[in-house]
């Protein structure tokens, strides 16, 4: 291991930073599943009616990973696996195969042993359907296509704690009470919520303030805000406001680690790439669902 070495401005010890790295390419393409291949199969065949399983699910898990990770082809991906599991002994499923059975995967945020309390920052970002370049775009009038993430993020530790997944038209205001929701459903309590100007909206401070009692809700005020319309919350952050100079307002606030949401938007993209190989609106959702949850445990080990 490479000697740890801290500096005195980030305190970045890089033996340790080295080893997160190396970490990441173990979980992304860890083969530990060839061990209980057997055992799993068997499992899922006992009281299965119909042809039975040849290849076990964490087998399909170990493709998704490694599809959100690098940009690999299914032919390719099968091509990859014939090398890899003839080593084994074993047969590499076909990619029509592979295509099938990750599609039924479900990928679902991991059950927390105890409530969590933090400061949750909420964006949204925007995830293209395709990978072809502007040229296309531009001489052939092909409209490239995307679709929009909303995130519920920690600003602590930037692991996404929710997620929502939506046509290019939605709007962001009514996502933001869904995304709290689905954090505190996840086991995630928000102590204080952060979001920027695009969710001033008045369902969004009474739903949050009033109905959810989250009563440090910082939501970006427009210079045009002079009225409270209706929530006493925000008229008094607009008093504050106007009384000690918005720089000093977010500073008091701490509305500065909304930033957070800004990093993790592109880490996401730079470790699990900025488009999906999906079509499909069903299929981009659980792509997405599998991009996320790799990502969080990417950021367990915290390289950045």
């Amino acid at each position: 291991m490479a000697k740890e070495r801290c500096t005195s401005r980030n305190i970045t010890c890089w033996g340790k930073y080295n080893d997160d790295l190396v970490k990441r390419g173990v979980f992304v393409w860890g083969l530990g599943f060839l061990g209980s291949w057997d055992e799993d199969v068997k499992k899922m065949n006992t009281e299965k009616k119909g042809r039975p399983f040849d290849f076990p699910d964490s087998l399909f898990i170990f493709c998704e990973r490694v599809r959100a990770t690098v940009n690999i082809q299914l032919r390719m991906l099968e091509g990859m696996l014939r090398e890899i599991l003839e080593l084994f002994g074993r047969k590499a499923p076909d990619h029509s195969t592979i295509e099938e059975r990750c599609s039924q995967l479900v990928w679902k945020y991991p059950t927390r042993e105890y409530e969590e309390y933090g400061n949750v920052g909420v964006d949204s970002t925007c995830i293209n359907v395709t990978n072809r370049g502007e040229w296309l775009s531009e001489n052939y009038d092909l409209k490239r296509g995307f679709f929009k993430v909303h995130l519920a993020v920690d600003t602590e530790t930037d692991r996404i704690l929710a997620h929502r997944v939506t046509d290019e038209h939605t709007g962001d205001p009514g996502m933001m009470i869904p995304l709290i929701d689905d954090s505190i459903l996840n086991g995630f309590y928000p102590d204080k919520v952060l979001g920027d100007a695009a969710y001033d909206a008045k369902y969004n401070w009474q739903g949050l303030v009033n109905d959810r009692k989250i009563r440090d809700t910082v939501i970006n005020l427009r210079s045009s805000d002079v009225h409270a319309n209706g929530c006493l919350h925000k008229g008094q952050l607009i008093e504050e406001r106007d009384k000690v100079g918005k720089d000093q307002w977010k500073k008091d606030h701490g509305y500065g680690m909304r930033w957070k949401c800004e990093c993790t938007n592109s880490d996401l993209k730079r470790l699990t790439g900025q488009y999906t190989h999906s079509r499909k609106p069903e299929r981009i959702e659980n792509e997405m669902d599998c991009k996320i949850q790799v990502f969080n445990r990417l950021k367990k080990w915290r390289g950045q």
